[in-house]
C-alpha cells in the first residue's frame, strides 16, 4: 500500500486491481472522487443527466457497503485530499439537483438513521426483557 495512496489523487487514479489492499478509508475517498469527477462533468455538460445519476449512484452504493470506516482517519484522508466540510456539502447539493432533474426523489438520510436508532433501541429492549 504505501505512500504510493497516501497521495492526493492516487486512491481515484488506482486501477480496479490495484484497489483490492485498500483500506475501507480510501475506497471511501476513492468513491467520492469518483463522485466528484461525474458531478464536475455532468455540470460541465461533458456527460448527460442519465449517465452522471447512474454513475454517483453506483459510487453512493459502494460507499454503502463499505463494511466499518474510522470516521477520524476517513475525515483526514478527505480533508488531505481537499475535501473539507464546504467542499461536501456542495457536492452533495450537486448532486441533489442532479437526482431532482432525474425526477428522482432525494433520499433522506437523517430518516433513515433515525429508523435505523429506533430499530436498534427496540431491539436493546427487546434483549432486556429476556434477561
Amino acid at each position: 500500500m504505501g505512500a504510493k495512496h497516501s497521495q492526493p489523487g492516487a486512491a481515484s487514479q488506482a486501477a480496479p486491481e490495484e484497489r483490492w489492499h485498500l483500506s475501507n478509508e480510501e475506497e471511501y475517498l476513492h468513491h467520492l472522487r469518483t463522485m466528484d469527477e461525474v458531478l464536475t462533468k455532468w455540470t460541465n455538460e461533458q456527460l448527460d443527466q442519465d449517465e452522471a445519476y447512474r454513475q454517483t449512484s453506483q459510487a453512493l452504493d459502494f460507499i454503502r457497503k463499505l463494511d466499518v470506516v474510522d470516521s477520524v482517519r476517513v475525515e483526514k484522508l478527505l480533508e488531505d485530499a481537499g475535501y473539507d466540510d464546504v467542499r461536501r456539502v456542495e457536492l452533495e447539493n450537486t448532486w441533489h439537483e442532479l437526482v431532482l432533474q432525474c425526477g428522482k426523489k432525494v433520499p433522506d438520510y437523517n430518516a433513515l438513521q433515525h429508523r435505523m436508532k429506533l430499530r436498534d433501541r427496540r431491539e436493546n429492549i427487546n434483549k432486556a426483557w429476556c434477561i
